[in-house]
């Protein structure tokens, strides 16, 4: 073995479900020895879990510091405006659709896809260990230490670009080249970077054993049962949010922030995922050290779910509403109400609005699909429900751990019309081996979840013409540069100044509806998210909420966005 086991260390509190007798390992300094603790039979999803798991755990150091280089630098503009924002130009930059970027963002998902999982299948290069690997940035990553390249690759993400930063501080006078797009690395990451490559590429030596070895479907049955036997994960796709919140992460909320990795089955359906947050919760009331991690990863269909969690020992993370008297029973030690409604921590349409009023539930808002789904795991919200619209890297590793914790997440049309006939058993995994066949309940659990695909360009798998709007985060680059012409044209015309309107109105005016499906993104989930933990994942609770949402949409309207 390249790695060895040392003593493991407690940690003030763990979750288990199933499995009492796995354990979790703390992440180690930079230098130390890494020492992963790898469960399951080699070929199985809960393996393959454990490989994403310590994958986060290395990833974690090189993370942190280039977030806390971010927060020193913004911590200097005062006193030094002109310095700090050269030097944190290098490390932060906008995309085309006006979202985040980070050179985080670009290193983490180039280690994972390229460095761990063997790289994406696009022309002749050919992944020998998965079916495909989608990730969020479209990015082009070089790491050559002394004229020797020691990694390089593309992303495989359908993002609107993220090459637009400056080229500064990065000293290669020995021949090293460390360059995110156009960023060049400061010369202070390269260490951090050289010890993260090493060990993400020792930690690959496992899925390559493990795909020669395992040699039978059936030891990761969540797969699919006509899985291939020369690969157990070859039918297997992959989607990536290297840093989900990244919005969040670079303006001091990185505890919001999350590694995504999710493992889809040949139908497009989530069988296993990880949801990680790399930074420290500063929360006073753990009595333990603030320098914390927590994580939650599984896989249904091997009854596999195991999770380090932001909750006090005495407390129950599963509580949730009792549905005749819409009033909560867990305690939120981030001292929102017990009906805690989980949002962005942006604008919310008129209809999120309404529903939490009509409700009586109190709004919490919080960066990241990632970070919220781990929330109501964790007992820190009651509901996550939104009619805007995220990606399919941003849902699929979420999807597949919260189904594994007991919990859904659906499409929220598929919610609205499953009406009296909404299925409790809706998780992806439990329809894995049919496509097609009908539950129970009236309502067909595959319809339920997004598809998650590669999907070719040009393609949506789950677009309905005409129910969403176009927004310069969800539609094509050219659809984009023709609204913003538009804009343009009538912004110019306008003489009188005092006349304003809002930019959502502005922008809806301009982008329309998603008519053709060719004007929005591959990955773009357009058909909204309906999410609750085990707790509340009842059909009497479902009900509650069906009514509620069905009842607030009449007068306010589903943007879907």
């Amino acid at each position: 073995m390249l790695f060895r086991v040392l003593e493991v260390i407690p940690r003030r509190f763990r979750h288990r479900t199933l499995h009492s007798s796995r354990v979790q390992i703390k992440n180690l300094s930079v230098m130390s020895s890494f020492t992963p603790k790898i469960t399951g039979k080699p070929g199985s999803l809960e393996y393959l879990c454990c490989i994403s798991k310590t994958a986060c755990d290395i990833l974690t150091p090189m993370v942190r510091q280039f977030y806390q280089a971010i927060e020193t630098n913004k911590n200097c503009s005062s006193s030094n405006s002109s310095s700090s924002s050269s030097s944190n130009s290098s490390l932060v930059t906008e995309k085309q659709d006006d979202s985040i970027f980070t050179i985080a963002d670009g290193l983490v998902q180039h280690l994972l896809i390229d460095h761990l999982f063997g790289g994406e299948n696009e022309g002749e290069n050919t992944n020998p260990y998965f079916a495909n690997i989608v990730g969020e940035e479209s990015c082009h990553v070089i790491i050559k230490k002394g004229g020797d390249t020691s990694g390089s690759g593309n992303g495989n993400g359908n993002s609107s670009g993220s090459g637009n930063g400056n080229s500064s501080g990065s000293g290669n006078g020995n021949g090293s080249v460390y360059q995110v797009e156009d960023i060049l690395i400061p010369t202070e990451f390269h260490e951090i970077i050289d010890v993260t490559l090493m060990k993400i590429q020792q930690l690959s030596t496992l899925i390559s054993s493990s795909s020669s070895s395992s040699g039978s479907g059936s030891d990761s049955g969540s797969t699919d049962t006509d899985t291939d036997t020369e690969n157990c994960y070859q039918n297997l796709t992959i989607f990536i949010d290297p840093i989900d919140g990244t919005r969040e992460f670079s303006t001091s909320k990185g505890e919001q922030c999350t590694i995504l990795i999710g493992y889809a089955n040949k139908h497009g359906q989530p069988v296993a995922g990880i949801i990680y947050r790399p930074i420290p919760i500063p929360i006073p009331t753990i009595s333990t050290t603030t320098n914390t991690l927590t994580y939650a990863c599984g896989a249904k269909s091997e009854g596999y779910f195991i999770s380090d969690l932001d909750v006090d020992a005495t407390s129950d993370a599963s509580s949730g509403i009792n549905s005749s008297t819409a009033t909560a029973t867990t305690t939120n030690k981030y001292k929102h109400s017990t009906n805690g409604f989980l949002t962005t921590n942006g604008n919310i349409s008129p209809f999120i609005n309404t529903l939490i009023k009509n409700m009586n539930f109190m709004r919490v808002p919080s960066g990241g699909v990632g970070n919220k789904v781990l929330m109501l795991i964790e007992g820190n919200g009651t509901c996550y429900i939104q009619d805007r619209g995220v990606s399919r890297w941003d849902t699929c590793g979420p999807q597949a751990v919260l189904e594994a914790q007991g919990g859904t997440l659906r499409k929220l049309t598929a919610f609205i019309e499953e009406g009296i006939n909404i299925n409790t058993d809706s998780s992806s995994s439990s329809s894995s081996s049919s496509s097609s066949g009908s539950s129970s309940s009236g309502s067909d659990p595959s319809n339920q979840s997004y598809t998650y695909l590669k999907s070719p360009a040009g393609t949506n798998r789950d677009f309905i013409p005409g129910l969403a709007n176009l927004t310069k985060y969800n539609c094509q680059p050219h659809i984009n540069t023709a609204a913003t012409a538009t804009a343009t044209a009538a912004t110019s015309s306008v003489c009188d100044t005092n006349t304003s309107s809002s930019s959502s109105s502005s922008s809806s005016s301009v982008y329309g509806k998603a008519t053709n499906m060719s004007d929005v993104k591959e990955y773009s989930n357009l058909c909204g998210l309906f999410a609750v933990g085990s707790a509340n994942h009842t059909k009497e609770t479902l009900l509650y909420y069906h009514r509620y949402i069905v009842e607030t949409s009449i007068d306010n309207p589903l943007v879907y966005d």
